[in-house]
């Protein structure tokens, strides 16, 4: 077996040398299992992203959920046997297969801006629409354009679950209905521009003039 040569520094070493005594261990085997460790990390990425751990509690619960849905779903009865065989033998590789419908998510703050984006957009339209005078605006310029479904992903499906499932903002169920939110083109940089422009021109709350949705639309091509 090749042997390989390292150093490490006192403090290091020390504290190797009392884990080792108190625990009773072999220094050469505790350093071979750290470096196979790291190396099956690098080549396959960090072992959390591969599966993860559940209780034997939690384990029990779902096999049992399990074993429900294959009794009332036949035609999937082995689909949802093999996940109780994965959870009863503890097959930790083999959980995420059952979550794999499930997203990352979106962050608390990454949604409280989606919904500011939301607002801002139906200020826009609701003060568009009550303007006597336009003052050259179009509706197109004050739709909500939506995310770039492609890199914005996330937050397209969050703002048409918000304004679809949840039954929010009508004016921009029109835009949800016709495009899903997804304006084919990144968004946010635009956005984020808007958006201290709208929060300092809609204090206080009320209708916009035609020049202050026009600062605002401005503000977003950085104007």
């Amino acid at each position: 077996m090749p042997t390989v040569s390292f150093r490490v520094d006192d403090e290091l070493k020390d504290r190797l040398d009392r884990l080792v005594e108190r625990k009773g261990l072999n220094v050469s085997a505790v350093f071979r299992q750290a470096v196979l460790d790291k190396v099956e990390e690098l080549e396959h990425g960090p072992r959390e992203a591969a599966g993860f751990s559940l209780s034997l509690k939690e384990r029990l619960a779902l096999a049992n959920q399990y074993l429900i849905l294959a009794a009332l779903h036949p035609n999937e009865r082995n689909h949802y046997l093999g996940h109780v065989e994965a959870l009863q033998s503890g097959y930790e590789l083999h959980y995420p297969a059952m979550v794999e419908a499930f997203d990352t998510g979106l962050s608390k703050e990454d949604c409280t801006e989606v919904l500011d984006i939301l607002q801002m957009y139906d200020d826009l339209a609701y003060s568009y629409d009550a303007l006597a005078d336009k003052g050259g605006l179009t509706q197109a310029e004050v739709t909500f354009p939506g995310f770039d479904g492609n890199h914005e992903t996330a937050r397209m499906a969050y703002a048409r679950y918000f304004v679809v499932d949840l039954d929010r903002y009508s004016r921009l169920k029109a835009t949800a209905r016709t495009t899903g939110f997804n304006g084919h083109f990144p968004a946010m940089a635009r956005y984020r521009r808007m958006l201290p422009a709208h929060r300092r021109l809609s204090q206080p709350p009320r209708g916009l003039s035609a020049s202050e949705i026009r600062a605002i639309l401005r503000a977003g091509e950085g104007a």
